[in-house]
């Protein structure tokens, strides 16, 4: 979520403990790199921003934030209700500090729940679409075992879980862990970073290069993709996929990843150069097609009706069954909506996209590490 952090940023904090366990290489060849934003990252901000406001009770200026944003904030906030006790409490942003682990491991978890002597409950908020798996996620473990240890460890279950809005299937996916499991956890967190302290610390490929803040530099992915690039073929042509055999197809499918994220980030570094007014012989930046917004959606409602353009205007239509789905679930029991909607819905295959089956799930969304 939004700063509660600590001044400085810490060098191994939760969300980039993944990274760090992958690939203890990662971290020395990091070191002075600032994380690059985006879009996706800026609006995964604001969402985190708005739910903690909420969380608090604090006022905030409603036209800052876009109606399916509070609306999947208002769908979280009454959520979490339905997994508290009276003796409960609620945590927002609290400070996991794990110096015993590493003086400089410490950061923030976004929500928790803590009923002494029964549970402890971390959750974390994603707002990108990407599935993030909340089993074992190291990110929500590190959390979840700072506030273990501010705890002495006094609960009999540990759950992590992971909350979002906008992934197609359950919103809300729980994960149960022990005290035996967190030990465990603690001891695989001491190695990995101790590792990366070291001067042997590995550079390792993988989905965590994605989040890297050294991955245009890493030699590592510069390697392979410049070697991978080179295509070893009899005639020293490129042929036509229909000429292909299997072997060859799944050796370009594999060598393609590596390709796209190393080219994607030499595009990103020379849009910055460019924009900074530094020249790349060739290239120049190009103004992009723009879109347009209504500043006030209410104003042109109030005209729309006075003039009589309400049809011209304003177009009404049906909200998506996802949609309708979460926004009827507080009116309606689930065996009420499942009847509803396949009765009146149908699904419609959007076709297929290809899988690594080799690879498993990314435990990252779009956020950037924080």
């Amino acid at each position: 979520m939004s700063a509660a952090a600590p001044k400085k940023h810490a060098k191994y904090s939760p969300s980039s403990i993944y990274r760090v366990l992958a690939c203890a290489g990662s971290v020395k060849l990091s070191e002075g790199i600032p994380s690059r934003t985006s879009a996706a990252a800026e609006e995964g901000t604001l969402a985190h921003e708005l739910v903690e406001l909420k969380l608090l009770k604090k006022k905030f200026d409603a036209s800052k934030y876009p109606d399916f944003m509070r609306l999947d904030a208002d769908n979280f906030v009454s959520d979490l209700n339905k997994y508290r006790v009276p003796t409960s409490e609620l945590l927002v942003e609290t400070k996991v500090d794990l110096s015993h682990v590493h003086p400089e491991l410490y950061g923030t978890a976004d929500v928790s729940i803590v009923n002494l002597y029964d549970y402890l409950h971390v959750i974390d908020y994603k707002y990108g679409r990407g599935f993030v798996s909340e089993k074992r996620n190291p990110q929500l473990m590190t959390s979840l075992l700072g506030i273990a240890h501010l705890y002495n460890f006094d609960f009999a279950d540990y759950q992590t879980s992971v909350y979002q809005p906008r992934y197609k299937g359950t919103a809300m996916r729980t994960y149960h862990t022990s005290k035996k499991e967190l030990k465990e956890f603690e001891s695989e967190l001491k190695r990995g970073i101790d590792l990366a302290e070291s001067s042997k610390a590995p550079l390792v490929k993988g989905n965590h290069c994605h989040f890297c803040p050294a991955k245009l530099i890493c030699p590592e992915i510069t390697r392979k993709a410049i070697a991978e690039a080179k295509l070893d073929f009899d005639n020293d042509t490129q042929p036509e996929p229909l000429t292909l055999s299997r072997d060859n197809i799944k050796a370009l499918l594999d060598k393609a990843w590596y390709l796209k994220l190393w080219l994607a980030e030499v595009e990103a570094f020379a849009t910055e150069e460019l924009t900074k007014g530094k020249k790349i012989e060739g290239y120049s930046l190009q103004p992009t097609r723009p879109t347009t917004k209504w500043k006030d959606e209410n104003a042109i409602y109030k005209m729309a009706a006075k003039k009589g353009l309400i049809e011209l205007l304003i177009k009404a239509e049906l909200v998506s069954p996802a949609t309708a789905l979460k926004n009827l679930s507080k009116k309606f029991s689930d065996t009420q909506l499942e009847k509803f909607l396949s009765q009146n819905t149908i699904k419609l295959s959007s076709g297929y996209k290809l899988s690594n089956q080799t690879e498993t799930a990314s435990d990252f969304d779009n956020d950037v590490e924080a």
